[in-house]
């Protein structure tokens, strides 16, 4: 239970559908059914893969000198088991790579076209790519690289929960903002068959996805390598919240203009 949070990570990705419909042609269609592939991949290269080979390699030995892959194609008589996994593994970082330098370059262009971050990150160029906020996202992966030589044995598990913390306090928002939509939607005389997707077993999902994340956040709190990254990673959420508040909520602009000839007081 303690090590789900660096499970959680591996998953995280999934989400990037929902960042990804604001680039897509016709999301009615395509967000549904990449929806509905990527859950049989979770099952299939995920769920399956992990039943194998916990039913091949026993798990006091998995993981201890080389990877269960390749402990499992060394068995089955693949030649160059482990180049193939590094091939793999490799593939899969850049896979990675390229969906994160998406999805962040994608969130700061739309913060900043909604007035929450600079506007020199929502500027594009002849290609209608965000090159300023592009880059930003870019300058910190790249500082991410230092770990590897900068408290090697420590650092790295810390942005590793932290990035654990980011994916699940994203699920919760996910599960908690779908919960709502619905429930609203209904109320006000919306109709459940005019919805181009409409999640299964609702409310039961969303309910079930919110006690699940807040569990892999208490299972994570038992440890000891881990709990700075609680500290850390929810800190800065609601140093985030506090910003917002202090920046777009509580401060008001009022304006004066005038209403057939007579001056109208607007709060903005």
């Amino acid at each position: 239970f303690i090590s789900v949070m660096t499970v959680v990570y591996s998953f995280m990705g999934s989400e990037i559908m929902g960042v990804a419909a604001g680039e897509t042609e016709d999301p009615e269609k395509s967000i549904p059914k990449a929806i509905r592939s990527i859950v049989v991949r979770i099952l299939l290269f995920y769920v399956l893969a992990t039943f194998v080979l916990s039913a091949i390699v026993p798990w006091k030995e998995a993981g201890v000198l080389e990877s269960p892959f390749v402990t499992v194609f060394d068995l089955t008589g693949i030649p160059y088991a482990a180049d193939i996994m590094n091939f793999v593994i490799l593939t899969a970082i850049l896979s990675v790579g390229n969906t994160g330098l998406f999805a962040c370059t994608r969130i700061l262009f739309s913060l900043s076209q909604s007035g929450q971050a600079p506007l020199a990150l929502g500027k594009v160029n002849k290609r209608g790519v965000p090159m300023n906020a592009l880059l930003v996202t870019l300058a910190f992966a790249l500082l991410s690289l230092l770990t590897s030589v900068i408290a090697e044995e420590t650092l790295f598990v810390v942005l590793l929960a932290i990035s654990g913390v980011g994916g699940v306090v994203t699920w919760m928002a996910i599960a908690f903002a779908q919960y709502k939509f619905r429930k609203q939607y209904i109320a006000d005389g919306g109709k459940l068959a005019d919805l181009k997707f409409k999640v299964p077993f609702f409310p039961l999902v969303p309910i079930v996805c919110l006690l699940m994340c807040v569990g892999i956040v208490v299972f994570t709190a038992f440890d000891p390598a881990q709990r700075t990254s609680l500290y850390i990673g929810f800190g800065f959420v609601v140093a985030c919240y506090v910003f917002y508040y202090f920046k777009f909520t509580r401060k008001k602009v009022v304006t004066t203009v005038l209403t057939n000839g007579e001056p109208d007081k607007i709060v903005q």
